[in-house]
């Protein structure tokens, strides 16, 4: 579970909450809740948890079949981050080189 940090998006779908954002220590970090969002859990399996810390996430959306977080990585890198999921839970990472996320 994420402990302090900042809600940068959320969506619903799939019957869940998905929330992305910035963890105090600097992490991103993607969690989800069930409908009533009462309780989040950390994403834990190839997530931006495990990531970089100059990493940053802002908005999530959900396709009807498919999540989708973007951020960027920082540390004046113009490569944008795109995580991926179908259940919510399990992310995996494409990143683009070359974009400003602008």
């Amino acid at each position: 579970m994420v402990v302090g940090g900042s809600l940068n998006g959320g969506v619903f779908g799939g019957s869940k909450w998905v929330g992305v954002g910035q963890a105090n220590n600097g992490a991103p970090f993607i969690a989800y809740s069930g409908a009533a969002a009462s309780s989040w859990v950390a994403a834990t399996q190839g997530t931006p948890a495990t990531g970089n810390a100059d990493d940053s996430l802002f908005r999530v959306a959900y396709s009807g079949s498919v999540y989708c977080a973007v951020g960027s990585q920082l540390g004046g890198s113009t490569n944008v981050n795109i995580w991926r999921s179908t259940d919510g839970i399990t992310w995996t990472q494409n990143t683009t080189h070359g974009l400003t996320g602008e």
